[in-house]
């Protein structure tokens, strides 16, 4: 499906054309507000939109275009099971779904935005070829890989027990540029100061040089010690003049200060297994709305890893979520901001599809899987009702 243009490699597939063409058509329809379905309405920021989600990604430009901090995503997986879209069809008619959905939420991004998007192992490969087209192969960020399941499949050769999350910025260059608000909250554990340097508690880092010679780190002898290290004999020596190095059981290591610690985030990896199992996230979920109705939430934990990486130095900060589902996104944001104090804002949209008519939600009584996305939310806002965050949403619905 990869054919080379005249811009570079693309990704080419039956139907690509057409696709294209629905991101740049009008809407034949308006966003109207639902009063009984919200919660505290006239003084929430939070929506959440019922229908089409390319649709009301185009009704929201106005209000999205260029604003969004983080878009996150969970879309069907193409692999038979989804509860909610059409699902298990052609990768052609995958991508289709797909490709104007991307194009236009690009547009939301602002211009040092990101979009995480979750998928496994059944999509994953045109899903990364995809989004190098629409976000631009220099802007992939990570392609993170996390545990999703602790028990072992027997009935397959080899258990898979992880999914993938592709992280696009809008432009990786200028997100750089704010590279010390991106990240976890520090580590602020083992510092002190017992030589009472003016300059405050520290902890010795590391002075060798990762890789020794096969990085070509120069090798000398400093202070007696010999081996490869990270900096130049004369950069050491000024560092050392500096009462910078000191001799510790560990050998030779540099003063890394608190207030160092303090002005950068700390750097993830892109190996996540404590974010919790899907198993997990579907006994969680079943036990706040009181029956089984979403077959794999993702865990609320893995979207608030997300906010605390992207979102936790920027108040107000708009998240995007248009393939809402269970509305863990929502969730997630009055979680992190009952955490943290934020002021974070959610956009969620969910497809006015019924459940199935075997289900549990259906036997419960819920028609809409919308509906049960704005339930799970006024459930999860109930829990954050004393912690001074926005807890409510307006709810909107496409009609003609």
């Amino acid at each position: 499906m990869r054919a080379q243009g005249a811009g570079g490699p693309s990704l080419e597939w039956p139907g690509k054309q057409d696709a294209a063409a629905r991101a740049e058509e009008p809407v034949l329809g308006e966003l109207v507000h639902l009063p009984e379905e919200s919660v505290d309405a006239a003084t929430t920021c939070n929506v959440v939109v019922e229908g089409d989600n390319l649709a009301a990604l185009v009704l929201l430009a106005p209000e999205l275009g260029g604003r969004v901090r983080l878009a996150y995503i969970d879309p069907p997986y193409n692999t038979g099971r989804d509860l909610v879209y059409r699902d298990d069809v052609s990768h052609a008619d995958w991508l289709s779904m797909m490709y104007p959905r991307l194009l236009v939420a690009r547009e939301t991004l602002a211009a040092d935005g990101v979009i995480a998007v979750s998928i496994d192992d059944t999509e994953v490969g045109h899903l990364r070829l995809l989004l190098d087209e629409v976000m631009g192969e220099r802007n992939l960020l990570a392609h993170v890989v996390h545990k999703a399941r602790a028990s072992v499949s027997n009935d397959r050769i080899v258990s898979r027990s992880h999914h993938h999350l592709l992280l696009y910025a809008r432009d990786l260059e200028l997100l750089a540029t704010r590279r010390s608000s991106i990240g976890l909250a520090p580590d602020l554990e083992g510092f002190a100061n017992p030589d009472d340097d003016p300059r405050g508690p520290w902890r010795g880092v590391p002075l060798d040089g990762p890789g020794g010679a096969r990085k070509r780190n120069p090798f000398y002898a400093f202070l007696g010690v010999e081996g490869h290290w990270r900096y130049s004999r004369e950069t050491m020596q000024r560092k050392h003049d500096d009462g910078l190095v000191v001799a510790t059981a560990r050998g030779l290591q540099q003063k890394y200060f608190l207030s160092q610690a303090q002005a950068r985030r700390r750097t993830v990896t892109s190996w996540w297994d404590d974010i919790g199992y899907t198993s997990t996230a579907s006994r969680r979920l079943t036990a706040l709305l009181g029956g089984a109705y979403f077959e794999a939430p993702k865990p609320v934990a893995l979207v608030e890893r997300l906010l605390e990486m992207f979102t936790a130095t920027e108040p107000g900060a708009l998240v995007l979520d248009f393939f809402a589902g269970s509305g863990t996104t929502g969730h997630a944001v009055m979680a992190a901001n009952a955490a943290d104090g934020g002021t974070r804002r959610f956009v969620l949209v969910q497809l006015d599809e019924p459940p199935s008519p075997r289900s549990a939600a259906a036997e419960a009584g819920y028609t809409s899987i919308a509906q049960l996305t704005r339930e799970r939310l006024r459930r999860a806002g109930a829990m954050y009702a004393d912690e001074g965050v926005d807890i409510g949403f307006r709810a909107l619905r496409i009609e003609p």
